[in-house]
């Protein structure tokens, strides 16, 4: 008769994110920090984890000074937090240098779309066309008609047990 031992094994989690009161909800899981935002300088990312050696896995957040954008810098285990300060530093720098209108415009151009300005007037344009198209044929667009006040006399009961009856 032959015997298994099983042994469970875990991962340990930091479950320290500096900065949290500015990390969204949703991100808290998932970055290290934010940085440069109020409380915590950027100056600090290499002493909060650990030294400048330590190597941090998640991603930080990089608050623009001026203005609420932000930016990541991930390491992913590879780089030291003395690097990751370095990257903050030009990132931060970069933001501050070109705002992000500056770079969607020149993205757009790059892509080949159309400018802000131009691109909301084309909108309103198709708006515009599709109503003229609603008026010449209306039998493409079938009228909306008013909700039906039986449609909840319909449903099943709902009792402490469950269901009755069946859905229509």
């Amino acid at each position: 008769m032959a015997w298994e031992l099983l042994v469970p094994i875990a991962k340990a989690q930091p479950l320290y994110v500096a900065n949290q009161a500015e990390v969204p909800w949703a991100l808290r899981p998932w970055v290290a920090g934010a940085f440069g935002a109020g409380a915590i300088p950027l100056s600090e990312i290499g002493h909060i984890y650990g030294g400048r050696a330590a190597r941090p896995t998640k991603p930080i957040m990089v608050f623009c000074p001026n203005t609420k954008a932000i930016s990541f810098v991930v390491g992913g285990g590879q780089a030291e937090a003395a690097e990751l300060e370095e990257l903050a530093y030009a990132q931060q720098e970069q933001m501050a240098r070109r705002p992000m209108a500056e770079r969607m415009a020149e993205w757009r151009e790059r892509r080949g779309y159309p400018t802000q300005e131009a691109a909301q007037g084309q909108i309103a344009e198709s708006l515009r066309e599709r109503g003229r198209d609603q008026i010449r044929n209306p039998s493409k667009y079938p009228r909306r008609r008013k909700p039906d006040p039986n449609r909840y006399r319909r449903l099943p009961e709902l009792t402490e047990r469950g269901m009755r009856g069946k859905w229509p």
